[in-house]
């Protein structure tokens, strides 16, 4: 979807967004923050790898998050710590 995408600095999906497939902010170089709305219930395989400047992951109130595929947050250095809904039961 934006895999590559150079200039994208942040991201705040609306509600209507409960999957986005995987890769689809990977390798984004200048991504820094992320802003997941209540009915995202999967945070997709690699979805950010490769993002170096990703240091915020929010998860709105109410997370319906669920899952998180396999290498999700890899590569991503500046995000030293995320702390997930207690919904999550599968990683």
């Amino acid at each position: 979807m934006f895999d590559g995408c150079d200039k994208l600095t942040n991201i705040k999906l609306n509600n209507y967004h409960s999957y986005v497939g995987d890769y689809a902010f990977a390798n984004c170089k200048s991504l820094a923050k992320i802003s997941l709305p209540p009915k995202t219930y999967m945070i997709s395989e690699h979805m950010f790898d490769g993002c170096t400047n990703l240091a915020s992951v929010v998860f709105e109130s109410g997370s319906d998050l669920r899952q998180v595929g396999d290498y999700a947050f890899a590569n991503c250095p500046k995000l030293t710590s995320i702390t997930l809904p207690p919904s999550v039961n599968d990683l």
